[in-house]
């Protein structure tokens, strides 16, 4: 006679619905993350330029800009 195993094959499909569902719910709550990182950039940046501080976009920065930092401010850093 045929020994045929329903229940180890519902397991198996079971965990594999599982995973699926755990994974999509990772890359949900990490795209959600990534968004609210992406909302932390600022918009605009403090130099120096000509002896006044002057408050400029963040794309307007140039090499050898001098930036003011002030404390309890946000900051994007630049790598070049």
């Amino acid at each position: 006679m045929l020994d045929v195993y329903f229940d180890s094959s519902a397991a198996i499909i079971v965990l594999i619905l599982l995973g699926r569902f755990l994974e999509a719910r990772a890359k949900g709550k990490t795209s959600e993350a990534i968004k609210k990182l992406i909302g932390l950039q600022p918009k605009t940046a403090r130099v120096i330029r000509d002896g006044n501080e002057v408050d400029i976009p963040v794309g307007e920065v140039t090499l050898g800009d001098i930036v003011v930092v002030r404390p309890e401010k946000r900051y994007r850093s630049m790598v070049f």
